[in-house]
C-alpha cells in the first residue's frame, strides 16, 4: 500500500485538527478518537496480501474493536495511542502495522519496539514473527539474560525490526 505525502498530510491535518480542544477526561471504557476510519474486516485495511496471510494463519479471522480503530491509523504513520483490557488484541495491532510499513527488500533495522519486561518483549517478537512468516521478516529481541555477542552478531546480520527492554538498549 503506497500512501502518497498529500494522503499522509491530509491524514495529519484531521488528526491535528481533532486534537484542537479535545476533552481528555473519558469515562472507563470510553474511546477517545482522532481518527474516524473503523474497518470492519482486515481486508477493507489495505494490507499487504502476505500481511494478510500470516493474520489469518495466527487464527485471527475478525478484527477486534481495538484493531478496527489502531491499524490503519497505525499504518498510515500517525500517532495512535490506546488503552485496553489483556487480550483485546493491542500487540496485534501495532505489529501489523509496523509489519505493514516494512520494506522486506531492506535488510536494515526499520523499527524498534520498546517493551517493559523480558517476557512481554518476548510475547512481542513471537506475535511479530507469527504475523510477519510470510512477509520474510527477520525480528529479533534484546533482552536480559542473554548472550550479548549472538545478540551483536544477529543484528549485524541484519534484521528489520528489534524489540527490547531498555535496559539493553
Amino acid at each position: 500500500m503506497a500512501k502518497s505525502s498529500e494522503t499522509s498530510n491530509s491524514d495529519s491535518h484531521q488528526h491535528d485538527s481533532n486534537m484542537n480542544g479535545l476533552d481528555l477526561e473519558k469515562q472507563e471504557g470510553e474511546f477517545l478518537t482522532t481518527y474516524d476510519e473503523i474497518c470492519d474486516t482486515f481486508d477493507d485495511m489495505g494490507l499487504k496480501e502476505n500481511l494478510l496471510r500470516g493474520i489469518y494463519a495466527y487464527g485471527i479471522e475478525k478484527p477486534s474493536a481495538i484493531q478496527q480503530k489502531g491499524i490503519v491509523p497505525f499504518c498510515k504513520g500517525l500517532d495512535v495511542i490506546q488503552q485496553a483490557q489483556s487480550g483485546t488484541g493491542k500487540t496485534a495491532t501495532f505489529c501489523s502495522g509496523i509489519l505493514q510499513q516494512l520494506n522486506e527488500e531492506l535488510t536494515q533495522c526499520q523499527a524498534l519496539v520498546l517493551a517493559p519486561t523480558r517476557e512481554l518483549a518476548q510475547q512481542i517478537e513471537k506475535v511479530m514473527r507469527a504475523l510477519g512468516d510470510h512477509l520474510n521478516v527477520k525480528v529479533h529481541s534484546c533482552v536480559g539474560g542473554t548472550v550479548v555477542r549472538e545478540d551483536q552478531r544477529i543484528l549485524s546480520a541484519g534484521v528489520h525490526a528489534v524489540v527490547g527492554t531498555p535496559g539493553c538498549f
